[in-house]
């Protein structure tokens, strides 16, 4: 009766919540991880695969050669495909060899840095006694650790875990992964980088990534509350950076969104430390977070007024605000009036650069989306649409790409081959901007970018709006998706 009583419960959390998970036992399993002991081995078999979908329609009929071996592979998640099928046959790994256990990984190197390609595996609880109830394997089924890798807590996971040389890595160094991947990541959320760094297969409701770099991340799932989730539709990885007293830093992957729209974005989040996650080892010493930030925020010279950045060869109008008096220079681009200066409004949900109001004063205020909504620019005119900024672009990059260099400033920008020419005396400055770290901003990026809101939300979505973003690597501009609530600069144009 007692196993029927913890069969009865979970399918009534299952009822209610809507979601499926797995119901193995909740207690930690040790290296001798438990294989269906409980003698409930086909209803814990069949819980395990519909929380990882291997039963829908699109995983168990779609096949495709593995990678790495004659094993066919499905294209949804299950547990029969061995890790190194999972693979990209088109990257050219390394491996290493954990000494503490004999287990090998594959390794890869992105950018500057080298990844374990495969999630930990390690359970020796004798050497490392944190393991004991601080790690699991989905369903407390061993196999599947040889799978996807071990989930643990972020205790565990602290415990000096990772193979010698190598370390549990950063937020730091998750964020250079990111932005390695992706040049226009955020700080908090990348809109691509979730495609390039996931699986080609293995992901169900169609979300399957390209594998771009090697990383080949898989939806091993999370082990919450004492149950398995999510395998086949998300994957978490813990950082060694704390978020609060009871939450740290990870980053996370999804097969689709709330819609069911495939899912292409890689996400930097705070989430509690007693959940069950998967752990990449990075080869050599962590980064550390502090010179990371301080690189970011260093390069822009704030002492500067903000007419040292407009081009003195530009014939500039002006117009005055009339709500505060703020004068600002204006420049005609094509058939088109824009701000050649930030807006600097003062506003519900605005800040300035590090909270220091000579920031403000130098390169104008920060608005989330909601602020910048709402009739944020002086009368007469508007916040622009993202049509309204490709129209820009596709003026000043004359079918070039080179927008980006053509609408920077010529000064402020950190050294890179595609400084700012500011040909028609837009101005573009690199001010940064503020990402939002639950319940606090955090300032980046300084001298290094620069984004403004657009007026054109995404489609079916209560979190994202567009952007108009530089880069000082970068001679195009870009537009793409952001968070509303992260804030960035305001340019209007004339209505």
């Amino acid at each position: 009766m007692k196993f029927a009583g913890k069969i009865l419960v979970c399918a009534l959390m299952a009822a209610l919540s809507g979601t499926f998970f797995a119901c193995g036992d909740s207690s930690s399993a040790s290296a001798e991880e438990i294989d269906n002991s409980d003698g409930l081995s086909s209803k814990s078999e069949e819980q395990g695969e519909r929380s990882s979908g291997s039963k829908s329609p699109s995983s168990s009929s779609s096949k495709k050669s593995g990678s790495s071996s004659s094993q066919e592979v499905s294209e949804g998640w299950d547990w029969d495909t061995s890790k190194d099928s999972r693979l990209n046959p088109d990257i050219e790994y390394g491996s290493m060899t954990d000494s503490r256990d004999g287990k090998v990984y594959k390794t890869v190197q992105i950018g500057k840095q080298v990844w374990m390609a495969q999630n930990l595996n390690y359970a020796d609880e004798t050497k490392t006694p944190s393991l004991k109830e601080n790690s699991w394997c989905f369903n407390n089924k061993k196999a599947n650790c040889d799978v996807a890798g071990r989930l643990y807590t972020w205790t565990a996971a602290m415990d000096s875990i990772c193979p010698d040389g190598w370390h549990l890595p950063n937020d730091a160094e998750w964020k250079e992964l990111l932005l390695t991947v992706d040049p226009l990541f955020n700080s908090m959320d990348s809109s691509t980088a979730g495609k390039k760094l996931k699986s080609q297969t293995g992901w169900d409701n169609n979300g399957n990534g390209d594998d771009t770099f090697g990383f080949s991340a898989l939806p091993a799932g999370s082990f919450e509350k004492g149950f398995s989730w999510n395998a086949g539709a998300r994957a978490y990885f813990w950082s060694s950076t704390e978020f609060g007293s009871s939450t740290a830093y990870s980053m996370y992957l999804n097969s689709s969104d709330k819609q069911g729209t495939p899912d292409t974005h890689a996400y930097l989040s705070g989430n509690n430390k007693d959940f069950g996650y998967s752990v990449r080892c990075v080869e050599g010493a962590p980064l550390s977070s502090s010179s990371a930030e301080a690189s970011s925020s260093s390069t822009y010279k704030w002492e500067y007024p903000k007419e040292a950045y407009l081009n003195p060869e530009i014939e500039y109008d002006s117009i005055t605000d009339d709500r505060d008096g703020k004068v600002y220079k204006v420049v005609e681009i094509g058939d088109q009036w824009w701000m050649a200066e930030n807006l600097n409004f003062e506003s519900e949900q605005s800040l300035c650069y590090d909270n220091d109001s000579a920031s403000c004063d130098v390169a104008g205020r920060l608005y989330t989306w909601a602020a910048a909504m709402n009739s944020i620019c002086p009368a007469g005119w508007h916040l622009p649409s993202s049509a309204e900024w490709k129209t820009l672009f596709d003026f000043v990059g004359e079918g070039f790409d080179t927008e980006g260099i053509r609408l920077k400033s010529q000064t402020g920008w950190k050294d890179s081959d595609y400084q700012g020419t500011n040909d028609f005396g837009f101005s573009a400055l690199p001010a940064g901007y503020a990402s939002y770290y639950r319940p606090v901003y955090i300032y980046e990026r300084a001298g290094q970018s620069t984004v403004y809101w657009t007026s054109t939300e995404k489609e079916g979505s209560e979190t994202y709006a567009f952007v108009s973003v530089f880069g000082y690597q970068h001679m195009n501009g870009f537009i793409f998706e952001d968070r509303k609530d992260t804030a960035v600069s305001v340019r209007c144009v004339k209505d």
